[in-house]
């Protein structure tokens, strides 16, 4: 499949980036940095960019909502807050609402669920379902329970949260090398992978989950950038695919 380059984005007043998404309408592009965040309509490419002082690193964004007036993200940030941002084209303002969430940084953010719900991994207390009470709320995000709670204290840094599987589960990865999938019909967790190797070279996860004869059946695809190169491993129910991969990103990592 042959790939067109269509635009290309920039600030001449560039700074690093810490984490870019584009939003499910793919009308907007959000990119977050050390201190601030910037949100580009990528239909209307002249449009000027807004860009927001964060106070602190921007670690992951999500999409709550996007239309031709607007759009509302919410940003994970390195001092354990919640960053909700939404603009409205009419007004020209920015609506803002900061919440703490974590003691840690909040690394990982799952897609704005249905039922106004969002799930957040910290870099060291654990996974969170939160409930978005809306902007007229006094706080607006309200824990619903804890997914995974810190064990003595601490646990491991979470590296990403991926919906999966129709919007019924979600995929919990750990730099660690450990993923488990999280049933969020039943409130429980559906099985669990340690590839005994740290991920901290994950780019993409992606998986298909599905029963067979009243069973489910693990059909598990790991795509991740290392030294320039792609690299794409599969995982199936054969233990010895779980080896065979665990070893070759030993040996990655190493390297």
């Amino acid at each position: 499949m042959p790939v067109e380059w269509l635009q290309s984005l920039s600030d001449p007043n560039s700074r690093p980036v810490r984490c870019v998404s584009i939003c499910p309408a793919v009308r907007y592009v959000a990119s977050g940095g050390d201190d601030e965040v910037s949100v580009r309509d990528i239909v209307n490419s002249r449009e000027v960019a807004n860009v927001m002082q964060t106070g602190s690193p921007v670690l992951c964004i999500s999409w709550i909502m996007t239309s031709v007036h607007g759009w509302a993200i919410v940003c994970g940030l390195e001092n354990g807050k919640l960053l909700t941002l939404a603009f409205n084209k009419e007004s020209s303002g920015v609506e803002i609402d900061s919440c703490k969430v974590h003691t840690s940084g909040v690394n990982a953010m799952s897609p704005y669920l249905p039922g106004h719900r969002i799930v957040t991994g910290g870099q060291s207390d654990g996974c969170s379902l939160w409930i978005d009470r809306g902007r007229y709320a006094e706080e607006r995000w309200k824990k619903s329970f804890d997914i995974l709670k810190p064990v003595n204290g601490k646990f491991p840094p979470i590296l990403r949260i991926e919906l999966i599987s129709s919007q019924s589960n979600l995929l919990i990865a750990f730099k660690t090398g450990i993923i488990m999938c999280f049933g969020l019909d039943q409130d429980v967790f559906l099985w669990e992978v340690d590839l005994k190797s740290p991920m901290s070279v994950l780019s993409a996860l992606t998986v298909l989950h599905h029963a067979e004869h009243d069973h489910y059946h693990i059909d598990l695809r790991l795509r991740f950038f290392w030294n320039r190169k792609l690299f794409i491993w599969h995982l199936s129910d054969a233990v010895m695919t779980y080896v065979i991969i665990g070893l070759m990103m030993s040996i990655l990592d190493k390297n």
